[in-house]
């Protein structure tokens, strides 16, 4: 069997079972040099070799930390009584992660960490053996679910909004897509064949270096199909280039820039309001957790699913397959 009929697979037997412009189409423009100095260019490089959302929570984390007066200069104990304070209040991930945006920014000025302390490792690790480190994990959205949701939806939304979320919603469980891959996805990006449609992820969490992804979503049978709600909405928007998923002004007018990462989280979690769900269970990630739940109880084999949400193991996988029910089956 070719990659390209798993894939294939994968997706159909998914399928048939059931305001911000952001990234590359937020205007962007490439450092220029000023009085022949080439610094303001390679601090440009310097700043694209880590995400916007990585810059973003660092600046966020030192704002923080700088409020409670700890600096990348602080001593180790001003750091113990920071971690003393907000532990069990805070997050263990957090936590964390604000101590690893205040290393980087010791290392930055050339200074000795204050993190990497014997005293401050030993803490962390008592708090997280004392108030653990269990990621929440958001409900997937499955089949059932995911009908449910078009069905309420085009009772009682605005067409053209019902258009963009029914789009978004069939396109991003049956490719596995993740928020910020389907609020990038440019119209050059799709490629509509007789059965089914080509879709270019040019950039991704596990390929920030950009060198691309295409996978096929085929046709499904019925009004649920991926391919032809993706078709109608951009009939529907008038949408012949730039960004696919777009915001709705309330005169119902499709505008320009591309949906941030977070305006697809709240399509999902207001979907799953309408259907009585509690909307904080729900996020971005549960169209992606829905495919490969729906899969992996569909008797695929780990690989046939990869192809599809491209995963880089079956550690990974295994974090984004929901249990479906709480029952646990006879052995006997």
């Amino acid at each position: 069997m070719s990659k390209i009929q798993a894939k294939n697979d994968a997706v159909l037997s998914v399928a048939d079972t059931i305001e911000r412009p952001t990234g590359r189409h937020a205007p962007k423009k490439p450092p220029r040099a000023v009085s022949g100095d080439f610094s303001a260019i390679a601090d440009g490089y310097i700043q694209a070799a880590t995400a916007e959302s990585t810059r973003r929570n660092f600046a966020s984390d030192m704002r923080h930390l700088e409020s409670h007066e700890i600096f990348p200069e602080s001593p180790p104990t001003a750091v113990l009584e920071y971690l003393a304070k907000f532990a069990g209040v805070h997050k263990v991930g957090t936590l964390e992660r604000r101590l690893v945006s205040l290393h980087k920014a010791a290392i930055q000025k050339n200074l000795p960490s204050p993190v990497k302390t014997l005293p401050v490792q030993q803490a962390l690790a008592g708090i997280r053996r004392t108030h653990g480190v269990r990621p929440r994990r958001v409900a997937p959205v499955v089949k059932d679910t995911l009908l449910e949701m078009l069905i309420v939806g085009e009772q009682t939304q605005n067409p053209v909004v019902f258009a963009r979320d029914k789009a978004i919603l069939l396109l991003a469980f049956c490719g596995a897509l993740r928020r910020s891959e389907a609020c990038a996805l440019d119209v050059s990006d799709l490629r509509f064949l007789d059965g089914g449609m080509d879709v270019l992820i040019r950039r991704s969490k596990t390929d920030a270096d950009g060198h691309g992804h295409t996978i096929f979503v085929p046709k499904a049978k019925g009004n649920r199909c991926p391919v032809v709600a993706v078709a109608e909405w951009l009939a529907i928007g008038q949408i012949t280039e730039g960004p696919v998923f777009r915001a709705v002004s309330r005169s119902d007018r499709v505008l320009p820039g591309a949906l941030s990462a977070q305006s697809v989280a709240l399509i999902v979690k207001r979907s799953a309001a309408r259907i009585g769900a509690n909307a904080k269970d729900f996020s971005g990630h549960s169209l992606r957790a829905g495919f490969c739940t729906e899969a992996s109880t569909a008797g695929l084999a780990n690989w046939q699913i990869r192809a599809v949400s491209r995963h880089v193991n079956d550690v990974h996988l295994a974090a984004y397959v929901r249990p479906i029910s709480n029952k646990t089956p006879s052995l006997l």
